[in-house]
C-alpha cells in the first residue's frame, strides 16, 4: 500500500473517474468561484487540465484558484456572456 499522497494518478483517477474515459485537455467550468464548482476547478487543474473558470462575479480571489487557472465572469443566461467565453477559448487554447 503506497502511503497517501504518492498514488502517481491524479485526484480524479484516484476519485474513480472511469479509467478507459479521457480526462479533458481543457475545461470551461461554470459556477468555479466556489462550491462544487471551485472544487471541480481544483481536481482538474491537479489532473493537468488546462482550465477555465466561470462565475457571474467580475472577479475572483486569485488566491482561491490554482496555479495556472484562468478566470472569466460569465452569466449562464447570456449569449453575449456565451460569445465572450467562446472567444477566448478560440484565442488562448
Amino acid at each position: 500500500m503506497r502511503p497517501r499522497g504518492t498514488d502517481p494518478r491524479g485526484p480524479l483517477r484516484r476519485r474513480g473517474w472511469d479509467a478507459g474515459a479521457a480526462l479533458p485537455e481543457g475545461a470551461l467550468v461554470t459556477g468555479g468561484a466556489s462550491g462544487l464548482g471551485l472544487e471541480l476547478v481544483r481536481l482538474l487543474a491537479a489532473d493537468g487540465a488546462r482550465v477555465l473558470a466561470t462565475d457571474i462575479h467580475e472577479s475572483v480571489d486569485p488566491s482561491l484558484l490554482p496555479n495556472g487557472v484562468d478566470y472569466l465572469r460569465l452569466d449562464v443566461r447570456s449569449d453575449d456572456d456565451w460569445a465572450a467565453a467562446r472567444t477566448w477559448v478560440q484565442s488562448h487554447w
